[in-house]
């Protein structure tokens, strides 16, 4: 998993950045899981949007849905959840299970392309990008609590206590 510690000004952070790959992730059109519309990543850009890579083959990913499904609901009306799977033609119909059976509220993606999983280094799962509404992205990490309250303080969200999966030893 890519790690990288957020900041509460990560938006101005991100207007002089350098290029990470991940310029113009928003505006890509993925099929959704489910009906296999093209649908765009960021669907509201006034709002933050995160984006959650995943995938039916990989443990921790698993691990991570009681969480996300915490941040989801403290965040709602400042920040959309979107999952992006990493499943492959074989497994899709177990990742639409799995988020049938998790009773997943938010968007699922498929992403395919092998081109963006290399551009977005998204073939690490889970991993994390948080997208400003000023369109900027950028990998962060939700492995912590304290990353988690991290991302509410970014998006002005209050503070919710939230379960994570691993603890800081």
């Amino acid at each position: 998993m890519i790690t990288v510690c957020l900041a509460a000004s990560f938006p101005q952070q991100m207007q002089s950045a350098s290029p990470t790959g991940l310029e113009g992730i928003g505006n890509v059109t993925l099929p959704n899981t489910f009906t296999r519309e093209y649908e765009k990543i960021v669907l509201d850009p006034s709002k933050y949007t995160l984006l959650a890579f995943s995938a039916t083959t990989c443990a921790p990913c698993i691990r991570m849905i009681p969480t996300l499904r915490q941040i989801h609901e403290a965040t709602r009306g400042y920040m959309n959840l979107v999952y992006i799977t990493l499943d492959n033609h074989n497994t899709i119909g177990n990742w639409n299970a799995l988020m049938e059976r998790e009773s997943i509220e938010w968007r699922s993606l498929w992403l395919t392309n092998r081109d963006l999983i290399r551009r977005w280094r998204a073939g690490i799962v889970p991993s994390y990008v948080l997208v400003a509404p000023n369109g900027h992205a950028k990998r962060i990490s939700l492995r912590f609590e304290d990353e988690v309250q991290e991302l509410f303080s970014i998006i002005g969200a209050p503070p919710v206590r939230v379960q994570t999966p691993w603890t800081r030893e």
